[in-house]
């Protein structure tokens, strides 16, 4: 607008003026703004849906790997406790004088083999769950307790889905890169409005 003022002995007037114009045609460059923000904004909803699914699916891949783990612990500490029993049982017999000395030396090398194996399976499920963790947004301090068994999951290897994350999902979903996701979608229908 365009204000003025007239001044008149000792009377002051005032007037004012407000001008409002409008294209009427643009050469269609307003059309072209709202189409081009339209399919930005979809791009940017397809590509957070494709980081939402990879997100997903690696949440799965790591609370799978957690109980592989898991079970993995469980078998090589079961060899470990079988390899003392059957040392044991050979101990016995050498000092009835049933076992040689090589029998006795054989037993104790199977289960000294059968220590590191045991470590190595600890390690491994300790990074599993660092890493399951990690793809969560889960605090690695706390003790972590997967609610399904490994056998409970068979029907995880027909149908993935019925792997039950839901949380552990949700918590991921929360991660930067989905929410900037996110925040460029909400940038775009902002493009629209404006356009």
């Amino acid at each position: 607008g365009l204000f003025s003022s007239t001044s008149f002995g000792s009377k002051n007037s005032w007037s004012a003026t407000l001008s409002l114009s409008q294209k009427v045609f643009e050469g269609g460059s307003v059309w072209h703004s709202i189409a081009v923000a339209k399919h930005a904004m979809r791009a940017t909803e397809l590509v957070r849906r494709d980081r939402e699914a990879a997100t997903t699916l690696q949440v799965r891949e790591a609370y799978l790997g957690a109980l592989l783990a898991g079970r993995g612990v469980q078998i090589t500490a079961l060899a470990l406790e079988q390899a003392e029993s059957q040392l044991k049982r050979v101990r016995l017999r050498h000092e009835a004088g049933e076992a040689s000395e090589f029998e006795l030396l054989q037993a104790e090398v199977q289960r000294d083999n059968q220590i590191p194996l045991v470590k190595r399976a600890e390690q491994g499920k300790e990074i599993a769950y660092l890493e399951l963790c990690r793809l969560a947004n889960i605090p690695p301090s706390g003790p972590i307790v997967l609610t399904s068994g490994l056998l409970d999951v068979a029907a995880a290897l027909v149908e993935p889905a019925a792997v039950d994350t839901t949380g552990l999902v949700a918590d991921a979903l929360q991660a930067s890169g989905v929410r900037a996701m996110e925040e460029a979608l909400r940038a775009r229908e902002d493009a629209v409005t404006v356009a």
